[in-house]
């Protein structure tokens, strides 16, 4: 594994885990995500609104990716306030602890 890997996996803490390609059964999460892909597909036409809604779509977490990676909010079609649209920092403390919240409810189901 490449020095720059291993680093991403020591910041991150997460665990990489391979599954066979013909059992969809093994990879759960994956499946799920592109069913939810292609529901919202069938639904709007257009892939640009079909990405911007899938994109804002909050995690777990309480953030949506564009929050955690550019600290704000995408603009989409649905209406917002423009203080929302302002850049915040999620706090970092607080996201890793719900994170780990996460992982410890999962492992114990």
């Amino acid at each position: 594994m490449p020095v720059q890997s291993l680093q991403f996996y020591r910041d991150w803490c997460f665990k990489h885990t391979t599954s066979s390609p013909k059992f969809a059964q093994s990879n759960v999460q994956v499946e799920r995500g592109v069913r939810t892909v292609k529901n919202i597909f069938n639904k709007e036409k257009d892939p640009s609104k079909v990405l911007l809604a899938f994109r804002s779509t909050l995690l777990a977490n309480g953030n949506s990716p564009p929050e955690l990676l550019m600290e704000r909010k995408l603009r989409s079609t649905v209406q917002i306030i423009h203080n929302e649209l302002k850049p915040k920092l999620p706090n970092e403390d607080e996201l890793r602890k719900k994170e780990e919240r996460n992982r410890e409810k999962q492992k114990a189901n």
